[in-house]
């Protein structure tokens, strides 16, 4: 006979939510995020210095899809990243600088002055964006 030890994945542990201190089951933190269609608001960009280093923020962000939307930016601008819940809307924070359309191009003498990241939003996701 045979004895075989492996982990039992069943058992259901219910965790503690870091925000509002309830279960995982019973979060309420999640639940008043209001949920609009892609194109119902107008996403912005805004550039911060942090502990002496550079971060783009872009916001606001009405969606479930957050974690995928983040996933495609880290990806495509090779960056860290993350998610900052503020009130009702998600800010997602991106690892330097990505306020210019080009980084090395004459991107100071063009009247479009859309930053990059934005443009990449609008493309892959249809966000809409400020005129």
């Amino acid at each position: 006979m045979k004895f075989k030890l492996e982990p039992n994945f069943s058992d259901s542990i219910d965790r503690v939510c870091k925000n509002c201190g309830q279960l995982s089951s019973d979060c309420v933190c999640l639940k008043d995020i209001k949920i609009l269609d892609n194109d119902l608001y107008v996403i912005k960009f805004r550039v911060l210095k942090v502990k002496n280093k550079v971060v783009s923020i872009i916001y606001p962000f009405y969606t479930k899809d957050i974690k995928n939307i983040l996933s495609f930016l880290k990806k495509k601008f090779a960056c860290g990243g993350s998610i900052k819940r503020v009130e009702d809307y998600y800010e997602i924070l991106l690892q330097g600088n990505f306020g210019d359309k080009e980084s090395n191009t004459i991107a100071k003498n063009t009247l479009d002055s859309t930053p990059k990241v934005l443009e990449e939003l609008h493309l892959k996701f249809g966000f809409k964006l400020s005129d």
